[in-house]
């Protein structure tokens, strides 16, 4: 009877021994959602190392691709002109940051953003897109020529710091105020077909060589006076009645007077001397000699 009563003892002690084991493999779980927390963050980890090297390959390329060429970034000269491109089709442009030269020439473009960035150019050409705003051009101040010609320009203020330019063409703009070209020494300006009066900025150019003021508003030319070093002028088509400021101007080959208010051209004796080209059709001449 003895022996029977160990028997049933021990094998109720064994399970309750059984039991407690059973609970703590249970209790094993929160190990296992620990590791799953961790491969939650995994996700989060590998899309920003993709970010990460998306930029990275971004600021490393080698071409650029527009209007379904693709382009070397190490060029130094692009000529892009008459491809009817739009602002979204000139946004790579900003990686190509080796230009020297570019031409955007007879397209669609007004936004010019994209250029902010290319401080290495010289030349530029942006000649009859749809620009109004230049702003971004403040940054290329080692510009030595710059053609705008055929635009809706009319604030030109940037201009003032791109002291390195030398030839400068804002014909067939909307351009009144010229004042921001006072501080620039340019050998050839072109400012046909804008609202200009006021032309005094100009007194300070006095290395200019080549200008053209043709089919504005102006009445005073005094301030040519000084621009001894010029060669070519054109003042076709303004309101101009005095030319004694043009009596020292000896140096001109080329003078175009057509179509203003002139009734004297007795100033201009000393430029027939010099045997000057002088074109003064179309004005109510009364006093000549």
């Amino acid at each position: 009877m003895m022996k029977q009563v160990l028997i049933l003892a021990f094998i109720f002690v064994f399970i309750i021994l059984t039991a407690c084991g059973n609970d703590t493999e249970v209790n094993e779980p929160p190990v296992e959602i620990v590791q799953e927390d961790v491969t939650q963050e995994e996700p989060e980890e590998i899309e920003r190392e993709e970010i990460e090297s998306e930029e990275i390959e971004e600021t490393n390329l080698n071409y650029i691709i527009i209007d379904g060429e693709q382009f070397s970034t190490s060029l130094t000269e692009l000529y892009l002109s008459e491809r009817n491109l739009s602002n979204n089709d000139i946004a790579a442009l900003r990686h190509m940051t080796e230009l020297i030269r570019l031409d955007l020439s007879h397209n669609q473009i007004s936004d010019l953003s994209p250029l902010s960035d290319l401080t290495n150019l010289r030349r530029l050409y942006l000649r009859d897109n749809q620009i109004r705003d230049i702003s971004p051009i403040a940054y290329l101040t080692d510009i030595r020529r710059l053609d705008l010609r055929g635009n809706q320009i009319s604030d030109i203020s940037v201009l003032s710091d791109l002291t390195a330019m030398r030839r400068l063409i804002l014909r067939d703009n909307q351009v009144s105020d010229i004042t921001p070209l006072s501080n620039l020494n340019l050998s050839v300006l072109n400012l046909r077909g804008n609202q200009i009066r006021n032309i005094s900025p100009l007194a300070n150019m006095v290395e200019t060589t080549d200008l053209n003021l043709n089919g504005n508003l102006i009445i005073d030319i005094s301030p040519l006076s000084g621009m001894t070093y010029l060669v070519y002028l054109n003042l076709r088509g303004n309101e101009i009645s005095d030319l004694m400021p043009l009596r020292s101007l000896t140096n001109l080959t080329e003078l175009d007077l057509r179509d203003n208010q002139i009734r004297d051209d007795s100033p201009l004796d000393r430029l027939r001397r010099r045997e000057v080209e002088i074109d003064l059709r179309h004005n109510p001449i009364t006093i000549t000699r």
